[in-house]
């Protein structure tokens, strides 16, 4: 009964992984965007 600590830490680990990945693939994005406008 109740959350294992261990999956909602993997659970944490899994988001927080990919927010930084999908932050870092817009990054990229609007770099890429940039050298086109120029």
């Amino acid at each position: 009964m109740g959350v294992d600590p261990l999956s909602a830490l993997g659970t944490q680990a899994a988001v927080m992984i990919g927010t930084v990945v999908a932050l870092c693939g817009g990054y990229d994005l609007a770099d890429q965007f940039d050298l086109f406008d120029e």
